[in-house]
Order: C-alpha cells, then sequence, then structure tokens
C-alpha cells in the first residue's frame, strides 16, 4: 500500500511538473505572439511616419537639385553678362581712343586750315595798298589766330575739349604783340588764375581779348607813347569769373556810347559777351578798362545765332 501510495505521488507530482511545463511555454509563446503584435503595431504606427519623412526628404532633395539647377544656370548668364560687360568695356575704350584721335586730327586739321588761310590773307595784303584794306586783313588775321591757337592747344593736350586759360591768354599776347610793328612800347600785365575752361567759352573770350587788346594798342597810346595793359582773369567767388583788359591810354573820347557805337571791335566784343551770358562794363577813367562778369560754365545759345547771322 505504501509503496503503491509512492508511485501515485510521483506520477503525480511528474504529471504536474509536465503540466507546468506545458503552461510555462504556452505563456512563453503568448508572451512572444504578444511582443511580436506589440512590434507590428509598432512598426505599422511608425511605417506613415518614416514613409512621409523619406518622402518629405526626396522632394526636399529635388527642390535642392532645382534650386542648385537655377543658381548654375544664372551664373553661367552671370558669367556671360561679365563676359559681354568685359567685350563692351572693351569696345567702349576702343571708341573712345579713337573719338579721342578723331577730335584731336580735326583740331589739327582746322589750326592747319586757318594757318593756310592766314597765309594766304597775308600773301594777298602784299598786293593793296589802300590802308583800311590792310587793317582788315590783319585784323581778320588775328581773329583767326587767336581761333587757331585754341585748336593748336586741344591738339596738344589728352583733354579735347578744355582749355587751359593762363598758358592761352600768355600765348595769345604774345601772338597779337609780335604782329604790331614798334611792339616793344607795349608791356603786358598777366594775372590769370590757374583754370580751364570748356572751348564754348574760350573761344569767345579769346576773341574778345583779341578785340580789347587790339584796339587797345591801335587806339590808347597814339604818336607810338609807351603803354601798359593789364590782363587778369579770375574768380571773383565759388562760380563767377572776372576778366579785365586795362590799359592806361588815353581813354574813350568824351560822350563816347558803346551802345550806339559803330566800331566792330566793340560790337564783337559785346556779342561775344553775350555768348558768354556775362556782364559787360566800359570804365574810361585815365585809360580804358573793360570788365566782364561771367559763370564758369555759363552759355548762351542764343548768342551764336546772333553773331552769325
Amino acid at each position: 500500500m505504501e509503496g503503491r501510495s509512492i508511485i501515485i505521488i510521483l506520477l503525480t507530482i511528474i504529471l504536474l511538473a509536465t503540466a507546468s511545463s506545458h503552461c510555462h511555454e504556452r505563456l512563453t509563446q503568448t508572451r512572444l505572439t504578444n511582443s511580436i503584435i506589440t512590434a507590428v503595431i509598432i512598426v505599422l504606427v511608425l511605417l506613415p511616419g518614416l514613409l512621409y519623412n523619406r518622402y518629405r526628404a526626396q522632394r526636399r532633395n529635388k527642390q535642392l537639385e532645382t534650386k542648385q539647377q537655377e543658381i548654375n544656370e544664372k551664373n553661367i548668364m552671370l558669367e556671360h553678362l561679365i563676359t559681354d560687360k568685359d567685350n563692351l568695356i572693351a569696345d567702349k575704350n576702343v571708341l573712345l581712343k579713337e573719338k579721342e584721335w578723331l577730335i584731336n586730327e580735326i583740331h589739327h586739321r582746322v589750326k592747319n586750315n586757318l594757318q593756310i588761310v592766314i597765309s594766304l590773307l597775308s600773301a594777298q595784303s602784299e598786293f593793296l595798298n589802300n590802308p583800311s584794306a590792310l587793317d582788315a586783313i590783319r585784323e581778320s588775321q588775328e581773329r583767326m589766330q587767336a581761333i587757331a591757337l585754341i585748336h593748336e592747344k586741344l591738339y596738344q593736350v589728352d583733354n579735347t575739349t578744355r582749355i587751359n586759360m593762363r598758358s592761352y591768354i600768355s600765348d595769345l599776347v604774345e601772338s597779337i604783340r609780335n604782329s604790331f610793328i614798334g611792339r616793344e612800347r607795349i608791356s603786358f600785365q598777366l594775372n590769370v588764375d590757374e583754370l580751364s575752361l570748356d572751348i564754348s567759352q574760350s573761344m569767345p573770350l579769346g576773341l574778345i581779348l583779341n578785340e580789347a587788346i587790339t584796339n587797345a594798342i591801335k587806339y590808347a597810346y597814339p604818336k607810338n607813347e609807351r603803354g601798359d595793359i593789364r590782363i587778369s582773369l579770375q574768380y571773383a567767388d565759388k562760380e563767377q569769373l572776372r576778366l579785365k583788359i586795362a590799359d592806361n591810354g588815353k581813354g574813350l573820347p568824351a560822350g563816347f556810347d558803346t551802345d550806339r557805337s559803330n566800331s566792330l571791335g566793340f560790337q564783337l566784343i559785346k556779342l561775344f559777351s553775350e555768348q558768354l551770358d556775362g556782364d559787360l562794363y566800359f570804365i574810361s577813367n585815365n585809360g580804358l578798362e573793360i570788365i566782364l562778369n561771367f559763370k564758369a560754365g555759363g552759355y548762351n545759345d542764343a548768342a551764336i545765332k546772333k553773331i552769325t547771322a
């Protein structure tokens, strides 16, 4: 009896152990299944986000590629523009050099042509005996020489539009002085600021100087008297220039009206002063003083029509 009981107990223990083992395996399998299901659920939950992130990344990469392509195309266009700009600048420099050469050549030719005309007038004067005709020819020569000197100055410098007035007035005075017999009796005093004027102003200014100096030499000192002619061109202020031509001669006759004078010299001085849009004054006191105030850069185009009419 006791042996049978022991066997039954052992069998019971074995059965219980086996059942426990099966339960443990089933519990393990259940846990594993639950873990797998949980993992699958997590994957299913995360998968759309991952796919969306991948889609966004691909889209962003595509956008970046598109932007990079646009940048590359713009860089190529910019390189072409820079090349075109460099070519245009090079062409511009060539054209500017050609223009400067042509302008210099024009000034040179005008100056030479004026010198030819001056020489022709000089040759023509050899066949004239009329003092009035000879004076007219000489005065025409002097006016042409004043213009020719402008073009000579422009030809000699790189700047083809502006004249150094100190150098020009000095050369002009010397040219006029050398054209007169007995020039040693007239002395000149020059006081000219270091300034440059455009050809549109230097041309009429040179012609005014030519007429004023010529008239002073011819009429201010009768009987070959010695004389002193003072010329100044200075800044009156930042914008205004003042030209003065003064002599210590006999001055204007009493009652002389410069506005009604038939003198060609006075008429030309007034007309060229209008071209400079300046204020002109004639002061007769121990000689004649001509004062012209004008604006640097000022120019009256209407006066040209009046002069050439």
